[in-house]
């Protein structure tokens, strides 16, 4: 056998023998299923840290993944392995973590401190979280059907940050300025990435926000990263301050749009932010303008919002990908823009009937929104303007034609966002 296949063969050993300890504790020790899984996870974690350095084909480590996710897999439909998968929750977050340990192997191209870093944030502070949100959690919120805890979410801040600080200290010869606030930047954005994740995804897209982030925040000049993480511990406060106010978003929600205005500004400019930002506000204060029916008055939640934001989301990820922010403007505050309005035009057709001065505001602040992303990337043009009336129409003859109005954000509404965007490519 090749030193890789030794290694590999050690790691399945020791990673049998961790399932087989937390079995043990379960049945005998009367350990909580949270607590059990939480030894898989932290002990199953550690296991594979010194894998850089003991394996060198990703191929192997592909086989070391798709073999513990099939064995994982197998256990839950079989319904063994009671040390991981009798929690009450809906969770597919065992699954996700052999396949976060692949992409890591490989997304960190030889980088083992981006590696160590991402692993320990997965391994500890993501178990952490949920120890101690789960047994001292008392300020709880909502992400789509998941309680979860500030305490957690707290928690998860203070282990994120030293797990992610130390290897970046330790293994490169990045200096002490860069390094402290740039991991502070990294550890709360991957809290974000935390908080606002269901279903166990946060396996996989925490450690690989690590992955992508890090070197990109730790290559900036010292001032831009005080700059930023400023700004972000900012826009956190003024949002979520927003956000509690007007009642208008789930905590999860609220958490999306924030991360989505940072990514939008950290892949383009503040510009390319700020869009965004103002038009969510000016949503936010409209809701509050004019309240709707109350069985029709519901905070938004982390799907819609992704649903809400998911046009504007992959022009700014091309725009990144391929340097053309200049030339993708207009149709990135385009989307935004019709995004914002279809869900202020979803809102007016829910809203209580309200003195006819503040439905004349709403009006007012909708043409506001319909401003503002436009004039913030100087895409105000009156062939840009037309997608929008259009648009409007659309949606106005849905109404018509069904005697209701379409769902909020469904496939229709989100088409015509996708729809409005074309001219603004192609002008």
């Amino acid at each position: 056998m090749t030193p890789d296949l030794w290694a590999a063969a050690g790691i399945i050993f020791g990673f049998l023998t961790i399932l087989a300890l937390a079995e043990i504790s379960r049945k005998f020790w009367h350990l909580s299923p949270e607590s059990s899984r939480k030894i898989v996870h932290v002990g199953g974690g550690l296991l594979t840290l010194p894998l850089p350095w003991l394996v060198s084909s990703p191929y192997v480590v592909m086989g070391l993944a798709a073999a513990s996710s099939l064995l994982l897999f197998a256990g839950r439909k079989l319904k063994t392995l009671k040390s991981i998968h009798s929690v009450d929750r809906r969770t597919g977050g065992s699954e996700y973590f052999p396949l976060a340990i692949a992409l890591l192997f490989i997304l960190s191209l030889d980088q083992k401190w981006l590696y160590l870093a991402s692993m320990l944030v997965l391994a500890v502070a993501d178990a952490g979280a949920a120890l101690i949100g789960s047994r001292h959690g008392r300020l709880r919120y909502w992400v789509e059907d998941d309680a979860k805890s500030v305490e957690g979410s707290l928690a998860f801040l203070l282990l994120a940050w030293p797990a992610i600080l130390l290897p970046s200290l330790l293994l490169t010869d990045l200096p002490l300025p860069i390094l402290l606030p740039g991991t502070l930047i990294v550890a709360l954005l991957v809290t974000g990435f935390e908080a606002i994740s269901t279903g166990g995804t946060d396996n996989l897209f925490v450690p690989i926000g690590v992955c992508v982030i890090l070197p990109k925040i730790s290559a900036q000049p010292v001032e831009e990263i005080h700059y930023q993480l400023f700004s972000l511990l900012a826009m956190f406060l003024l949002g979520g301050g927003l956000a509690w106010r007007t009642r208008t978003f789930h905590a999860g929600g609220a958490m999306a749009i924030l991360m989505f205005c940072y990514g939008a500004w950290t892949l383009a400019s503040e510009h390319w932010a700020a869009a965004p930002l103002a038009g969510f506000v000016a949503y936010a204060l409209g809701r509050r303008l004019l309240p709707a029916r109350p069985e029709r008055e519901q905070p938004v939640r982390v799907i819609i919002v992704f649903r809400t934001v998911v046009t504007a989301l992959l022009l700014l990820i091309i725009a990144n990908m391929h340097h053309l922010h200049e030339p993708l403007a207009p149709a990135f505050a385009m989307a935004v823009t019709a995004a914002i309005l279809q869900s202020l035009w979803n809102h007016w057709q829910d809203r209580q009937p309200g003195h006819p001065l503040l439905e004349i505001l709403y009006i007012l602040l909708a043409l506001l929104t319909l401003a503002a992303p436009l004039a913030i990337l100087h895409a105000a043009t009156l062939p840009h303007l037309l997608p929008l009336a259009l648009l409007f129409a659309a949606n106005e003859l849905y109404r018509r034609q069904k005697q209701t109005p379409p769902p909020a954000w469904g496939a229709f509404q989100l088409s015509l966002t996708l729809l409005a965007t074309v001219p603004a490519i192609l002008l």
